[in-house]
């Protein structure tokens, strides 16, 4: 297309012309669907170039401003909801063909069965759109040209010899281990998928414009479309394809699913762009916002969902494994905030990981379960806490038996601990009045049981040096490692501190 003036306007009998011209061969696939009427069939090959015609129509018009054009905005208006429907249609009719070639793992709703009604119902709309199309045609005097092209679709049965020798791949698990995770990670987008599940009771304008948009929507479709063709780039046709069949199950979810959400961002956009100014309306809000959410995106749920576990046993059988011994967290243990950044990571990354500590095995991707690990934690630290109170106490020489004594005896200890960096103080201003001496006591025994009750109060904190293992998967390894080295995000008092560019994806 040519560069031509914004500054000077177009003499009308010269655009009447420039799109009678190029709008022939539209406008006669447009006629031929009217008069054949209800025994036309909108095949694969008309709707793909009917949305070339219609998306070479639109820029043709947006180039010389029919948007902003009194005379030509019906026209313009009618152009991109044939260019929607087409691809809309186009993208529906692939899925219903292709879906039975994928090996997908099997949902409780008839996928076939739904993509059959919502064909039926984008298909309506398309032959509106193009009903409009045409009376705006004919009140500007558009005529057609002549048919060019057969649009039939007969195919002959079969597929062509697969004989081609499959490429050799030397270490597919890396590229399989992140695949299997970011599709884990896309599936974790619990605001856009399932809300129907979880809100029946809302009306279908309530899901709209959030947490239904076309921008959240386009976003989640460009995720889905870049793992296709990571995968296609680096495993498709290959030999790690042919020995590991769950390679292709993952590639059909991942498929049908992009596509899916390809229908979905055209629709969402027709829905924002014209249906919400009433633009060219070709069908029913409800029906259009009940295929985005009861079909789109239900099915793309569903998908989801039913691929988990695979893409777990996937990264199971391909991950590299290893394990590593890290601090405990400086603070209180695996308390809260460490024990919800420890599973989240893990939980990230798809994979099974386990703490060990004093022979006991925990479930790194269970907070809950992380959290009983402060148990053998503080059982250690009170047997720490004997024997390094003994030796200073040993130190400090006989002290008399009396409760005053005993107790300035004991706030000296404590200051010794300090001193030797041997436990943390989170009040500057500690109290003993609370703690009673018991008659007969010696100053280990008293000060044991006062450092003790201390601890139980979280005034205090024993440093151990205790380090606990975790063996699993390398990457989370890698990341777990990072967490420790950055206290867990938290100082030595608990406080919150920012936590590495890495694992920037834990604030999410």
């Amino acid at each position: 297309m040519g560069f031509h003036s914004r500054d000077q306007i177009v003499v009308d009998d010269a655009f009447l012309s420039l799109i009678s011209s190029k709008t022939k061969y539209l406008i006669t696939m447009l006629r031929e669907a009217e008069e054949r009427n209800g025994g036309f069939h909108y095949t694969r090959p008309f709707l793909g170039r009917l949305n070339l015609e219609s998306r070479i129509i639109e820029e043709l018009l947006d180039e010389y401003g029919a948007r902003h054009n009194m005379s030509w905005y019906a026209f313009r208006r009618s152009i991109a909801a044939v260019k929607a429907f087409s691809q809309i249609v186009h993208n529906i009719s692939h899925i219903s063909a292709s879906f039975p070639c994928y090996r997908i793992i099997s949902v409780k709703e008839d996928f076939l069965a739904a993509t059959k009604k919502t064909l039926k119902e984008s298909t309506a709309a398309l032959k509106n759109s193009m009903e409009n199309l045409l009376k705006e045609a004919e009140h500007h005097g558009l005529e057609p040209g002549e048919v060019v092209q057969d649009f039939s679709e007969h195919l002959p049965e079969g597929t062509l010899r697969q004989d081609r020798p499959r490429r050799h791949l030397e270490n597919p698990g890396p590229t399989i281990v992140n695949l299997a995770t970011t599709f884990l990670n896309l599936s974790e987008d619990t605001e856009l998928f399932g809300i129907r599940d979880r809100n029946k009771h809302l009306r279908y304008l309530d899901y709209v414009p959030e947490p239904v948009s076309e921008a959240r929507i386009r976003n989640m479709e460009h995720a889905l479309h870049s793992l296709q063709s990571t995968y296609d780039t680096y495993l498709l046709d290959s030999d790690a394809e042919e020995r590991d069949e769950d390679l292709l199950v993952l590639r059909g979810h991942v498929s049908t699913i992009f596509h899916l959400l390809e229908t979905g961002t055209v629709l969402s956009h027709y829905y924002e762009r014209h249906m919400l100014n009433q633009d060219a309306v070709v069908i029913g809000e409800d029906t259009l916002l009940s295929i985005l959410i009861d079909y789109i995106l239900a099915f793309s749920s569903r998908f989801f969902n039913a691929a988990r576990e695979l893409c777990r046993n996937i990264i199971h059988s391909y991950a590299v494994q290893g394990t590593i011994s890290v601090p405990v967290p400086q603070y209180r243990g695996f308390h809260v905030r460490p024990s919800t950044l420890v599973a989240k990571i893990v939980t990230h990354y798809g994979s099974d990981v386990t703490l060990r500590l004093n022979g006991q095995s925990f479930n790194a991707a269970s907070p809950l379960e992380l959290f009983r690990v402060n148990e053998a934690i503080n059982a250690a630290k009170r047997k720490t806490l004997g024997g390094i109170v003994c030796e200073i106490a040993e130190t400090m020489g006989s002290v008399p038996r009396e409760e005053g004594v005993m107790k300035k005896a004991l706030r000296r200890l404590i200051v010794k601990l300090l001193e030797n960096h041997q436990i943390v103080m989170y009040e500057a201003d500690f109290s003993l009045e609370e703690i009673s001496y018991i008659e007969g006591e010696t100053l280990a025994e008293f000060a044991t049981r006062g450092i003790a009750h201390l601890l139980a109060l979280g005034r205090i904190d024993i440093r151990t040096g205790i380090t606990v293992e975790f063996s699993g998967d390398t990457r989370v390894l890698s990341d777990l490692k990072l967490l420790a080295e950055n206290g867990y995000g938290e100082d030595n008092y608990g406080n919150n501190i920012m936590l590495p560019a890495e694992l920037s994806y834990l604030r999410r």
